[in-house]
This record gives C-alpha cells, sequence and structure tokens, in this order.
C-alpha cells in the first residue's frame, strides 16, 4: 500500500474517532437538559468521502442518523434519501401526532424519508458537482452521470449501461430541474404568501388594516333573509387595484332568528370578480339555527377567495347571504369589515 494512501486512510480513522467523541460528550450534556426526553435529533454529513472513489455516487453517500429517547427499538432503513426529505418527513409526523396544520401542497423539493429495508430509489435526486453547469439525475435505481447512464444496486454499486430512450427520459429530467433552479432566484419567491398562511391555518392580522385598498366601497341594509329572495347583497368593494392573492380578514358580528317552524342553514358568500365583472372565485360560511333560536356569532375569518383561475386578478368583491332552504331569518344585529391583503 503507497504511504499516500496509508496517510488518508489514517486520517480518516483519525475523523471517525474524533467525531464519535464529540458526539458522546455531546449527548452526556444534553441529556442534563429539560427537553432531551421531548427531543429528535439528526445526525449527518454533508458529504461523502472523495478519496479513492471507484464509484461516483459515493461522493454523495452519507450517514442520516435519527435518535430519540423515545424510540423503543433501533433500525437500519436502506430506502435511498436525501437532506431535502427529512423537513417533510418531520412535518409529517407532526400532523399526525401534534395536530399541525400543514399545507396540501408545499414548495419542499423533497419527499418522505424511505424506511424500506431494502435497497430501493423511489424519488428523483438530482447532485451538482464542483463547477458542472448541469447535475446528475439518480431515480428509479438509474443514475445519469454527464452523458453516461448506469444502473444501481445495494451500497450504490454502478454498472454501465446502453439505453438512448432512457437516457434522453433523464436528460429531460435534468432540463426541468435547471430550470426550476434557475427560476427561483429570479422570483425570488417560494410559494404566494396567501397559501402559506391560510394552509398553515396562521392568524396573521395583514397590514393593510393600516390603509384602505379599496376605491369604492357600498353597504347594504340587511333586516331579514325572505323566502322569496335566494340572495340578499351586504356589500360591493372594488379594489384600488388588481389583486393576486385574495387573502381577505372578516371581522365583526352578526345575530339573526329563526322565523320559520324548522332547523335550517345559511351561508355567507365572499365573491370574487375580475375587471370586467365576470365571476372568478369565492368562498362561503355556513351558519346553523333552530326554530326561535336566536343566534349571536362572532366574525373573524382569516381567508383566501378560491379563484377557478389562479393568473386572473380580482378587481371586485361582493359579499352576500345565501338563503339557500328559503327560510325567514330576522338578521337583528350585522356588523362586518373587510380587509383585503
Amino acid at each position: 500500500m503507497a504511504k499516500q494512501t496509508t496517510y488518508y486512510i489514517k486520517k480518516r480513522y483519525a475523523t471517525v474517532l474524533y467525531t464519535d467523541d464529540v458526539l458522546r460528550h455531546f449527548f452526556d450534556a444534553y441529556k442534563k437538559r429539560p427537553e432531551y426526553e421531548n427531543t429528535i435529533f439528526i445526525i449527518t454529513g454533508d458529504h461523502g468521502l472523495s478519496y479513492d472513489i471507484n464509484f461516483a455516487l459515493k461522493k454523495f453517500h452519507v450517514p442520516l442518523i435519527i435518535y430519540s429517547p423515545k424510540l423503543k427499538r433501533s433500525a437500519v432503513f436502506k430506502g435511498v434519501c436525501s437532506h431535502l426529505d427529512i423537513a417533510p418527513s418531520l412535518e409529517q409526523m407532526l400532523k399526525k401526532k401534534a395536530r399541525l396544520n400543514i399545507p396540501s401542497w408545499t414548495c419542499y423539493l423533497g419527499s418522505y424519508l424511505d424506511t424500506s429495508n431494502i435497497f430501493r430509489i423511489k424519488s428523483l435526486f438530482s447532485f451538482i458537482w464542483e463547477n458542472k453547469t448541469y447535475p446528475d439525475v439518480l431515480m428509479d435505481n438509474l443514475y445519469l452521470n454527464k452523458d453516461s447512464l448506469f444502473t444501481v444496486s445495494d451500497n450504490f454499486v454502478q454498472k454501465s449501461i446502453v439505453n438512448p430512450t432512457i437516457t434522453e427520459e433523464m436528460k429531460h429530467k435534468r432540463t426541468s430541474i435547471t430550470s426550476v433552479h434557475k427560476m427561483l432566484p429570479k422570483q425570488n419567491k417560494l410559494l404566494p404568501i396567501s397559501t402559506f398562511l391560510s394552509e398553515y391555518a396562521i392568524q396573521v392580522y395583514p397590514e393593510c388594516k393600516k390603509q384602505t385598498r379599496f376605491e369604492q366601497c357600498k353597504m347594504f341594509k340587511v333586516n331579514e333573509l325572505k323566502k322569496e329572495n335566494e340572495f340578499t347583497s351586504i356589500l360591493s368593494l372594488k379594489c384600488k387595484q388588481n389583486n393576486n392573492d385574495g387573502l381577505l380578514h372578516v371581522l365583526g358580528t352578526i345575530q339573526y332568528k329563526l322565523l320559520s317552524t324548522e332547523s335550517t342553514t345559511f351561508k355567507l358568500v365572499f365573491e370574487a370578480k375580475d375587471s370586467a365583472e365576470k365571476n372568478i372565485g369565492w368562498q362561503c360560511f355556513e351558519f346553523s339555527v333552530k326554530n326561535g333560536e336566536t343566534k349571536t356569532e362572532s366574525l373573524n375569518k382569516y381567508f383566501v377567495l378560491k379563484k377557478m383561475n389562479t393568473f386572473v386578478p380580482i378587481r371586485y368583491i361582493n359579499a352576500y347571504f345565501w338563503n339557500n332552504n328559503k327560510a325567514s331569518i330576522k338578521i337583528q344585529k350585522l356588523d362586518m369589515k373587510v380587509y383585503l391583503e
């Protein structure tokens, strides 16, 4: 064995021993903290060993250790994952265990940690080498390195193959990945604020309370919802300029009494229209009332007007009662303020 090779092996071994010792001291100290029992520890690396490696993927092969004092047993998983999968996996766990509100779609590029006990590659992964324009692509146990295609088996062993169809397909994936990464720094946005706030159910009061975003506002006096009138207007708003998000905060109070003989429901509807006053979206909230009952509801709704076409901006916003069951309902009090983000 060459002296240089022996030197590097000793150096790597010393690094492993040092890391092991540091982790031991870290955990000994952290055990004294009150939050230790409820903490999840994630230990990983930023890159693999780059010296004396025959397979390109080995450079990206790093340890990922997840530890918690609450774990009942240990396990080793062979499903291929990436650092991008850690955050969405923790979110899903918090959703199930702590009822955390998470959106139906996110800006994550990762998926979930694969806990398979056999080697497999379910997700799409990309890698950037030093000073390299196009990334390598790893998917379905196949690896595209530059223009060369490989199969990938257990422990990331690569075997060169020739398949022009699959190569072109993976090159197309590579182009798509590159386009996304080029677009992000130009737009400097991950997802709309409306999606973030509404999907996570975060009650944040918009800055627009300090200023009006409407150039016209018309309120209608409403005393009663009559059987013969299915729709009763409450207000009509015209935005000062086109609004893409449709993020509203509605505050106020509504007091009502059912005059008819049966229990019923009715809806408070907010309708979005474009500059041509064409309906492009809406959102509604349902109220229920029993015979002869008087109810008082506090309005504190923070929501997004759902649009049929996300690219068409909102110019007008209307609100009305939808008496879909055609009941007689007395509106004893209606106080409502609308703020647009």
